[in-house]
């Protein structure tokens, strides 16, 4: 047999071969890209539990400790009203005020509940009313600086709040700080937020551990295709820094 024959059917084992090659590739990277796919969307999916239950709770305790004492408040005073009758006016007003707040509280609660807020998630309102309802609980002291409108889609924005959410929580539950600074910018092509806190600080195997807590922070970052850093404050506290590409 010649030696062109030979190398005709060399090149051709040779091209079946990396054909076979490159279909294997396209389909693992398929494969991955249904895995990352399937983690994304189960992530949402939890995060979005996690926030409904969170506003399950919320309601209760607003019903109980807030609305409750509002209307509570406002029949004391109409009763006041209806016993003195020169002072009756300015009970009136008063019950009326109180009345306001509480239809104000059941207007905002009954917001949450809709399915339609997750839908249209902003992250830089739900920062302010997370910073509002821990300013409501505990003695802190926070700032929030952030965009009007962020560039990212808002599933993403609410992976991203949950993370600042468990920054936060963690600064106070863990650091017992009082004062914190939150700051949501772009630079670069990224969405950067930083959660700087007064508190004890973490040590560097702390940073380094992977808990549960740390670890699904590190865990929906990753999914964004982000990073998370945790860094010393100045004079003392912890800085939380997180960087997202915008796409």
């Amino acid at each position: 047999m010649g030696i062109l024959p030979q190398i005709v059917g060399a090149i051709g084992f040779l091209i079946i071969f990396l054909g076979f090659v490159l279909l294997l590739i396209i389909s693992t990277s398929k494969k991955k890209q249904t895995e990352l796919t399937q983690a994304y969307q189960t992530q949402v999916a939890t995060i979005r539990h996690e926030v409904q239950e969170q506003t399950y709770q919320a309601i209760a305790m607003e019903l109980h400790d807030n609305v409750g004492q509002l209307l509570s408040s406002s029949k004391m005073m109409i009763n006041a009203a209806m016993l003195q009758s020169p002072e009756t006016a300015q009970s009136l007003d008063e019950a009326q005020a109180t009345l306001g707040k509480a239809i104000q509280e059941v207007r905002s609660l009954s917001k949450m509940m809709n399915a339609k807020w997750l839908e249209q998630f902003s992250l830089r309102e739900n920062l302010q009313q997370e910073i509002s309802r821990l300013q409501h609980v505990v003695a802190v002291q926070a700032d929030l600086d952030a965009l009007e409108t962020i560039s990212l889609h808002n599933d993403q924005q609410l992976i991203i709040f949950r993370v600042a959410q468990e920054a936060m929580q963690n600064a106070m539950k863990h650091a017992a700080a009082t004062v914190m600074t939150l700051e949501c910018m772009e630079k670069t092509g990224s969405l950067v937020i930083r959660i700087a806190d007064n508190g004890k600080g973490m040590t560097d195997s702390v940073k380094s551990e992977t808990g549960s807590g740390l670890l699904h922070m590190r865990e929906r970052i990753a999914l964004l295709k982000g990073n998370i850093q945790w860094q010393n404050n100045v004079p003392s506290g912890t800085i939380v820094e997180l960087d997202i590409p915008l796409r």
